[in-house]
Formats: structure tokens, C-alpha cells, sequence
């Protein structure tokens, strides 16, 4: 299947027609088309599936150009439209679908879309009907295995997260044999089959019992009805074998959820003895507040002072003021001398003499006057203060070192108390864990219960089946009527017993093949010391060397797991389609690859083998990209990109498609 042409006609952004033409060379066979975020590059790759399957992922349910939405006078219709040209089996096809928009008053009315499809074999030209076009879409690549081909990161971040959770196995079980061609010998066992309306042994076995005498018709209705409830019964244990399967899912993940918080009082424990450790350290802290502020407040003045006091004594010894006065002498004394005019020592003080100058002059020194003593007490006082207080600094120095370190004591304690209570929970939660986990079980063998009758029945049934046909066969032996169409049945149960055993040969084939070709590409996506393993149910284990059990799969990991799948399944049907698979019998059809924003969880080194791997696998690869990304997968794929476009912004509502 090769991608030709897309056009669009007023799709959401794209207003008026325009068109891309992918590359169809088989060597340069990517389509690049660059796109900032918000340009229309998801509403290119979204056309492809409306175009087909009339299906979107928009929000927005209306595909009108906005603009062009508003402008529409009343009355008026637009057509919206997408038109995909494709190759398939050397057949080219061109397929329509149109929807037509009328401005009704102030809301547009919407009709259902029209679906148009044409065939050119090359001899001529057929117009399909809209049931025959459906048909012919389910025949070149059916919508649910679409989704394989037409993908974002968005989508296939999904896939990946479904795998982790073992819930892709039968999407990827349809995606094998739909695309490797083993859906062709299923429905040629089904054709073949029992079931009296549709199966050919069915059939059969309804024409010998109209043509057989009263007994064995009765004997064919009972056997009808045993089928019917064994058939029933089937549907019913596939059903529950289902739900088996989703209960035992569910307990798995509620069991990984309570193996998580099987150590949870080991750290709650843990948390308590931080809480404790903090709780002591802020009490401490507040000790030690208080000691800088009382030792602040009793000492802070003298500390601060002492400069001061320093500048002060030093200018008062320079002037030497200190040593002027005479100790406990008044002034009243001094006076009570002169104006007796005799000294202690009885000397006569004379009127102009140099004693009594001294006198006189001893009054500017001494008490009220003198501030001598208080000077040489200022002096003495400040140099003990000075002594005593030189310590103050580094006193409240070493508090705010022990405040500064137990802050950090407590902040680290407050990260690993953080970290404790990520994992723990409240006694609540855990026990609606453990509820829902006993519930999960309790269902689990309810179905299990269920099952086990079922399955009881299943067997009475085939049992009496086997014990009724063989009654029949015997009495159809004697009936002549009906041999030739007993030899027809014989015919068609050895026919369809041949397939069934060339289906299930082929089909372990094509799963032991398809992991060694997944395990080829993964480890060239992804070069790790891992590998991938497909059950017979195709549930996949990622596995590491050297480790017996598989391993938990990251998002880049699951990505490149359904990367590879996808890449092995394009390798498997190309091969088959070139002729070149050693059992070639089985036809399949090699099929595009088209990418919105494929590459985001990858770092650079894996987008350079995503970049390598998958154009090689391939028949077609096209690209929606933005600019970033788009630029390191060119370079990447620079020989062998055959067609280059980028999406212009011509306004929010406006884009326009350009060659590069």
C-alpha cells in the first residue's frame, strides 16, 4: 500500500484545496512535512482517518475552517473535504469523503458525511457504492488495525502504557493476523465450520437431517441443541476467561500497591524519630535565642560603648586632666584658706603672693568646679569595663554558629522526613487496598467457580454430542440417501482439520520469526542488554541478560517495544509481499507508516536509530514534525527523503502548505 496524494478542501485550518504528494520512491521514500506546534500538523495526519473511517481525535467535533465559519452568510454551505489517492495490490484507488456545513440563522447545520471510492485496474475505471467502498477500506487495512500505521506520541505513549500493563497481547494477536495474513486461514476454518447457518460442515449436516427418516432427524435436533448450549457455554467461558484475566490484573496491581507499603511502620518509625529530633532542635533553638538576647541586653551597651570609652581615655591621659586635682580636696576648702589667709602649714598668704596665685588657681580644679577625680574614675572604670565585656562578640558569635548549624540539622531532617512520607499512608487507604484486593479476589474465584461449572457442562455436552452423533452415524450408514453428502462432509471436515493444523503451525511460526525480527530491531532502537518475549498469547516480556524474570518497562523502553513491533510486523508482511519468506503461501501487503511527532520521548542518540531503522523497514514513511525534532531526524535521513514541506502559519485560524 503506497500513499500517492492528499488533499484537503476547508479541513480546520486548511482553507480552500490544498494538497500534499508524498514520495513514492523506493529508495528515498520519507516524506518530511516540518510544522511548528499549533500549525495543523495533527490535522493532517488526523484527515488520514477521517477520510477513511470517518473518525477524528478533535475536540472540536465541527472540521470547518473557523474562518471561513464565520464569514458564511446565512443560507450559504461550504463543503469540507478530504480525498486520499492510494496504490494497494497494484491497484490504484482514489477515496472521497465530503460533509456539507449550511448557515442556518445563527447555527450551521451539519449533514452526514459522503463517502466515494474509485478502482482503476488498469483495464478500467469502477465507481464503488458507499456499503462497497466501507468493505473495500476493511480489506485494504480494517480501522482497528489501523492504528498501527496512522499514529502520534500521543497514541503510541498509550500503546506503550497498555503494554505495561499486559493489556495490548490481543490487539497485538489481531495486528498479526490481519497484517501477516493469517486472518485469511481463520476465516477459511470459520467458512468451514459447524455452525449449521454459515459453516459448510454445518450445512451439510442440516441437508443429510432433512433428508434422513424420523430418528435421526430427532437424533440431528438433539445434537443442534447440545451444540447451541455448548457454543453458548463457550461464549460464556470466554467471557469470564476474560473477566479471569482482568481480576488477576487488578490483584496484581493492588498487591504491588501494599508490597510497596509493607515496610510503612518501619517508616513511619523513622518519621517519629525525626518529628522527636526536629521538635528537640526548635526547642534548643529557642534556648539559644533567648541566651543572645539576654546576653545582648545585659552587656550590649558597654560592648558597644568601648570604642568610645578607648577614644575617650586616650584623649583624656594625652591632656592629662586626670592627675590635676588633689584627692577628697573641696573647693569650700580651698576657700576657707584664703580668706583666712594662712595655710594648713601656717605659712602667711600675702596679697600677691605666688601661694596664694596657686590657691586661687587650685579653685578651677577641685570640687564643683574640678572634674578631676571623676576623670580618673571614668578612666579606671572604662578599663574594666573594657576587660570584662572584650568577650561579647564571640560569646553570641558561637550561639548564632550553634543556631545556624542546627538549622541545617533541621532542614536535612525535614528532607528525609519528606521522603518517609512519600511512602506512607494512612491506616484508611491501606485497609481500602486491602478491601478492594479481597474483593478483587473474591470475584476472581466467583469467575473461577463459574468456570469450573461451565467448563463441566462444556464437557457433558461434547460428551453426549459424541455419544448422539456416533448413534447417528451409525443409523446413517444404512441410510442410502445420504452418502453423498455424508462424503462431502467427510471432505470438508478433512479439508478444515488441514488447515486448522497448517494455521496453528503457521501461526507459532510467524510468532517465533516475528520476536526474533522484533528483537532485531528493538536492540538496534534501543541498545540495551535486553530483549523481547512473545507468549503464545503475545504478551510481551522485556528481559535483561543474566535475569531469569522480566523487567519493568520505562515509557522510551515501551515505545521502542511497540516501535518494533510494528517495524517487525512491516518487515514480515514486506518480505512475504517481495516473495521473499520461505513459506511465501500466505499473502500479505507491505503498509506506510504515517507519524505525527513520533520522536518526543527519545533522546538524540535513539531518534538517530528510529531515524535509521524504521525508512529501511518500511515501504513509505511520512512525517508530520515539528521544527525541532524535524531537524535532527533530517539530518539523520537527508539521502533518503524524496519530498520536503512545512506547514505555514498564515494566522490562527490559516494554514498553508508549502514545498521546501
Amino acid at each position: 500500500m503506497l500513499l500517492k496524494k492528499l488533499t484537503l478542501e476547508n479541513f480546520r485550518q486548511f482553507n480552500g484545496k490544498q494538497s500534499i504528494e508524498f514520495s513514492t520512491d523506493k529508495t528515498n521514500n520519507v516524506t518530511v512535512v516540518l510544522a511548528e506546534n499549533g500549525t495543523g500538523k495533527t490535522t493532517l495526519a488526523q484527515s488520514f482517518r477521517w477520510v477513511l473511517y470517518e473518525k477524528t481525535d478533535f475536540k472540536a467535533k465541527k472540521l470547518i475552517n473557523a474562518s471561513l465559519a464565520e464569514r458564511l452568510e446565512v443560507g450559504k454551505s461550504v463543503t469540507v473535504a478530504v480525498t486520499l489517492e492510494l496504490t494497494h495490490s497494484n491497484i490504484d484507488y482514489t477515496i472521497k469523503r465530503e460533509q456539507k456545513y449550511t448557515k442556518a440563522t445563527k447555527e450551521l447545520k451539519v449533514e452526514p458525511s459522503r463517502l466515494t471510492m474509485s478502482k482503476n485496474t488498469g483495464v478500467k475505471q469502477v465507481m464503488l457504492t458507499p456499503a462497497q467502498a466501507k468493505l473495500e477500506i476493511k480489506r485494504i487495512l480494517p480501522d482497528n488495525l489501523s492504528r498501527y500505521f496512522f499514529f502520534d506520541g500521543e497514541r503510541i505513549e498509550r500503546m506503550g502504557r497498555e503494554l505495561e500493563s499486559d493489556k495490548s497481547n490481543k490487539d497485538f494477536l489481531d495486528a498479526v493476523r490481519g497484517l501477516l495474513g493469517l486472518n485469511t486461514l481463520a476465516e477459511a476454518i470459520d467458512h468451514l465450520g459447524t455452525n449449521r447457518g454459515t459453516g459448510v460442515i454445518g450445512k451439510l449436516e442440516r441437508r443429510i437431517d432433512d433428508r434422513s427418516n424420523a430418528k435421526i432427524k430427532t437424533l440431528g435436533e438433539t445434537i443442534k441443541e447440545k451444540e447451541a448450549i455448548k457454543i453458548d457455554t463457550e461464549t460464556k467461558m470466554r467471557e469470564l476467561e476474560e473477566q479471569r484475566e482482568r481480576f488477576i490484573q487488578s490483584e496484581k496491581e493492588l498487591s504491588n500497591q501494599l508490597q510497596q507499603f509493607e515496610s510503612i511502620a518501619d517508616y513511619e518509625v523513622e518519621a517519629k524519630k525525626f518529628i522527636d529530633e526536629i521538635d528537640k532542635i526548635k526547642i534548643r533553638q529557642q534556648e539559644l535565642t533567648q541566651k543572645i538576647l539576654k546576653t545582648f541586653a545585659t552587656n550590649a551597651l558597654n560592648y558597644l560603648a568601648k570604642p568610645l570609652h578607648t577614644n575617650a581615655t586616650e584623649m583624656l591621659k594625652q591632656e592629662q586632666m586626670a592627675d590635676t586635682g588633689i584627692p577628697e580636696l573641696h573647693s569650700k576648702t580651698v576657700k576657707y584658706l584664703i580668706d583666712r589667709r594662712r595655710c594648713l602649714c601656717n605659712q602667711v598668704l600675702e596679697e600677691g603672693s605666688k601661694e596664694l596665685a596657686q590657691l586661687l588657681e587650685l579653685l578651677h580644679y577641685v570640687p564643683p568646679k574640678s572634674i578631676g577625680s571623676q576623670i580618673k574614675d571614668f578612666i579606671s572604670s572604662t578599663e574594666i569595663y573594657s576587660q570584662t565585656r572584650v568577650n561579647l562578640f564571640n560569646e553570641v558569635d558561637d550561639l548564632f554558629k550553634d543556631i545556624m548549624m542546627n538549622d541545617e540539622r533541621i532542614e536535612d531532617l525535614e528532607l528525609r522526613l519528606n521522603e518517609c512520607n512519600k511512602y506512607i499512608i494512612n491506616n484508611g487507604e491501606v485497609a481500602t487496598i486491602k478491601i478492594q484486593e479481597q474483593d478483587t479476589i473474591e470475584n476472581r474465584k466467583s469467575v473461577e467457580n463459574q468456570l469450573r461449572t461451565l467448563t463441566q457442562i462444556q464437557q457433558e455436552a461434547e460428551i453426549i454430542i459424541r455419544e448422539l452423533e456416533a448413534q447417528r452415524e451409525n443409523l446413517l450408514t444404512l441410510d442410502k440417501e445420504n452418502l453423498q453428502y455424508r462424503l462431502y462432509r467427510e471432505y470438508a471436515k478433512a479439508v478444515r482439520e488441514k488447515i486448522v493444523d497448517s494455521y496453528g503451525k503457521r501461526e507459532i511460526e510467524i510468532r517465533q520469526e516475528l520476536e526474533i525480527t522484533i528483537n532485531e530491531i528493538f536492540t538496534t532502537i534501543y541498545d540495551g542488554q535486553m530483549s523481547i518475549e512473545l507468549d503464545n498469547k503475545y504478551r510481551v516480556s522485556v528481559v535483561v541478560a543474566d535475569v531469569k524474570d522480566s523487567v519493568e518497562k520505562s515509557t522510551a523502553q515501551s515505545i521502542s517495544v511497540i516501535l518494533a513491533f510494528i517495524a517487525g510486523v512491516l518487515k514480515m508482511a514486506k518480505k512475504r509481499a517481495d516473495g521473499h519468506s520461505a513459506e511465501n503461501n500466505i499473502v500479505s501487503e507491505p503498509y506506510p507508516l504515517v507519524m505525527d511527532a513520533p520522536l518526543s520521548a527519545f533522546d538524540k542518540r535513539r531518534i538517530k536509530n528510529v531515524c535509521t531503522v524504521l525508512p529501511q523497514i518500511a515501504e513509505q514513511v511520512i512525517i508530520f514534525i515539528k521544527d525541532t525534532d524535524g531537524e535532527l531526524a533530517e539530518q539523520h535521513m537527508n539521502d533518503i527523503i524524496g519530498k520536503r514541506l512545512f506547514l505555514q502559519k498564515s494566522n490562527e485560524t490559516n494554514t498553508l502548505i508549502k514545498g521546501r
